[in-house]
């Protein structure tokens, strides 16, 4: 029979494990996923209400749309308009998102730096608002080398609106938040300014330096700009060690009506009745006279989410259309590393319990395996060598009818008791042998237990050299017993038998007649036990010497 391979008991156990994993994955994935899209809608609806309370907070006069611009800001909308509904149902546009300016905050959340080539802004020089908190600008500057940075590709998202949903799911679910926290919020990349001077209407660039949500510097692979002009050195300003006082860049993309209005998705309707058209595609948009407010959105290409709502506003009488739209990473873009991490831990899971739980029935299996190789070697031995013990004790036998002196009869009685109790000592053995399995390992000497064994035989061996072995030393010098007893008995008169020991391996040697040598069940015994402490067994006879070579390397 084929004896199996660790493989054979390890493959169907790791096929089970990763279809378990494969369903916990699927499982976690999927409940990561319900709660990104949860804390996507919960967030989307935030930020309108933000919205909302901006614009009453202008209706009553406390703000103006200065202010709504920096919000926007901060918020980092992909688009926002703000429109009063006239009697007649047009539309008075009051706001929309500007994508002639290149955003940069400048002291924190109150003072932002526009960089623009638009003639008008730049001869206004400044805007500015008072809130309760103090009073929010913007001044507009012109900037030639923010022209020449390169664009930050960012995988993650900066939309606050986003991480405010997505920190509502921390209080319930600390493996979510942890993911998000690792995963999204410092997947975003932003340029930060370092140096700086202004000059009149402009504003010379420095040092930038690519920082992520943290303001960590991301290192060496990300990209770096240094506009310094050596020249003007000395006029260069810096941000110093506490970077969020501000030098964020916030890049401007393509206004979204680009790829919206295709898709009818960016409405920027004129009026109530151009609002009301779009209700008639089934299944789209709600009807915003009714329920104040309808959603749209779509997956683009690129593997980012847009979502945009149109609000309908009564605020004091006055009537107001809110129309946002914003665009953040998908869920795989923004989980990536997280799902890495877990479909990882969960494969070497799989394979760790795979390889555990095969390692018991397939002990159990070798065990069993080498006790039957083992008990069939024996029997073979057992046939062969007992063949001749049992052909005496037939003779001896025959013999007893034969002869009718009680003294004869006697002696062949007591020859035939002293082969039987011979085969039974042997048949005991060999039985003890198999069934061993208490085994206590202790470093030994071998010459030790070679002379203890030999002194017990009352043999005569010569001894050279010795080695240390990991042994159970009864059950050892039962091998050991089995070799010398063996080259005792089949050596040639007046020979030595001869124990060569060094740190590899030890032999036992001794003369022999070839025809009269039958090495018999000893070797088979001792072969056994040299196994079960890692030591291989090679016998050979030449030219009347016999040679048993046991080592701790296969043996040629």
């Amino acid at each position: 029979m084929k004896r199996k391979s660790f493989v054979n008991f390890w493959l169907i156990r790791l096929l089970a494990c990763v279809l378990a994993a494969l369903v916990v994955f699927t499982i976690v994935v999927s409940g990561w996923k319900d709660k990104y899209d949860s804390a996507i809608s919960e967030g989307f609806d935030f930020l309108g209400d933000r919205y909302e309370q901006v614009l009453r907070t202008v209706d009553q006069g406390r703000h103006d749309y200065t202010f709504v611009d920096i919000f926007s800001n901060i918020y980092t909308t992909d688009y926002v308009r703000i429109a009063k509904v006239n009697d007649d149902g047009s539309f008075e546009d009051l706001y929309e998102t500007r994508y002639d300016v290149y955003p940069i905050e400048h002291g924190g959340a109150r003072e932002w730096i526009y960089i623009t080539d638009n003639e008008e802004l730049l001869a206004q020089g400044s805007a500015s608002t008072n809130a309760r908190n103090g009073e929010w600008t913007i001044s507009y500057k012109k900037c030639d080398e923010i022209n020449k940075m390169e664009r930050v590709e960012n995988r993650g998202t900066s939309n606050s609106w986003l991480l405010v949903g997505v920190t509502k799911s921390y209080l319930y679910d600390y493996l979510f938040a942890g993911a998000a926290a690792f995963c999204g919020t410092t997947q975003f990349n932003a340029p930060l300014i370092q140096t700086y001077y202004i000059d009149g209407d402009t504003y010379h660039i420095g040092k930038v330096v690519v920082v992520d949500s943290n303001l960590n510097e991301k290192g060496l692979s990300v990209k770096s700009w240094d506009f310094t002009d050596p020249s003007k050195a000395d006029l260069y300003a810096s941000y110093g060690a506490n970077l969020d006082i501000g030098g964020s860049v916030y890049p401007r993309v393509a206004r979204p009506d680009e790829f919206l209005d295709e898709q009818k998705l960016l409405l920027r309707a004129n009026s109530i009745s151009d609002l009301e058209a779009y209700v008639e595609e089934p299944g789209r948009l709600s009807n915003p006279l009714v329920e104040e407010k309808f959603l749209y959105g779509r997956t683009a290409a690129d593997h980012t989410l847009t979502q945009g709502a149109v609000k309908l506003l009564v605020i004091e009488g006055n009537r107001y259309i809110l129309e946002y739209v914003v665009k953040t990473a998908s869920f795989e873009d923004y989980f990536m590393p997280a799902l890495i991490i877990l479909a990882l831990v969960l494969l070497i899971l799989a394979v760790g319990i795979s390889l555990l739980t095969a390692l018991i029935p397939y002990n159990q299996y070798k065990k069993a395996y080498e006790n039957n190789v083992y008990k069939n070697s024996l029997i073979d031995s057992l046939a062969h060598n007992m063949k001749t013990p049992l052909q005496i004790l037939g003779g001896y036998a025959e013999n007893l009818k034969d002869v009718e002196d009680v003294s004869a009869k006697n002696a062949y009685a007591d020859r035939i008791l002293e082969k039987t109790f011979e085969m039974n000592k042997d048949i005991e053995a060999i039985l003890k042998t198999a069934e061993k399995n208490d085994r206590k390992y202790v470093s030994a000497s071998v010459r030790k237990c070679v002379g203890e064994v030999a002194e017990k035989l009352n043999a005569k061996v010569t001894i050279t050299g010795d080695m240390t072995l990991k042994m159970d030393e009864e059950y050892f010098k039962t091998a050991l017993f089995c070799l010398i007893d063996n080259a005792e008995k089949y050596k040639i008169a007046d020979s030595e038998v001869v124990v060569d020991i060094n740190s590899n391996e030890f032999t036992v040697t001794n003369m022999a007649e070839a025809s009269k040598f039958t090495p018999g069940t000893g070797l088979a015994i001792a072969g056994r036990i040299f196994e079960q402490h890692k030591l291989h067994l090679n016998t050979s006879l030449k030219d009347g010497v016999f040679v048993v070579r046991a080592g701790k390397k296969p043996i040629a």
